[in-house]
């Protein structure tokens, strides 16, 4: 089943009230089956990230990661782009597998 813009929003609000709005904003959102852009920041390999306060420190996040969980309230050791775009925000791009992450 896709996941539309809408139903991915009032997932997303409903977890996560404080970060939603501002984050949610940063995503260029379009057809459930295209790649939606994220216009925020990118670290050094060309992920999507986000940087917010939390407790008093600033915060740094990969934003896949993070709405993967706002989503389904998990946190899989991997969470992959289907569509090879790492600054791609939607869900129905994402998948997860609990494989350990191997090193180089």
């Amino acid at each position: 089943m896709e996941l539309g813009e809408n139903r991915v929003y009032r997932l997303f609000r409903k977890h996560h009230k404080d970060l939603y709005q501002d984050l949610w904003d940063l995503i260029e959102k379009r057809d459930p089956k295209c790649c939606w852009r994220w216009m925020g920041d990118h670290d050094a390999d060309g992920f999507a990230v986000y940087t917010f306060e939390h407790e008093g420190s600033l915060r740094t996040m990969r934003v896949h990661r993070y709405l993967y969980y706002a989503i389904f309230d998990e946190l899989p050791k991997v969470v992959e782009h289907e569509c090879n775009n790492r600054w791609c925000c939607n869900m129905n791009h994402l998948s997860a597998s609990l494989a350990p992450v191997l090193a180089d």
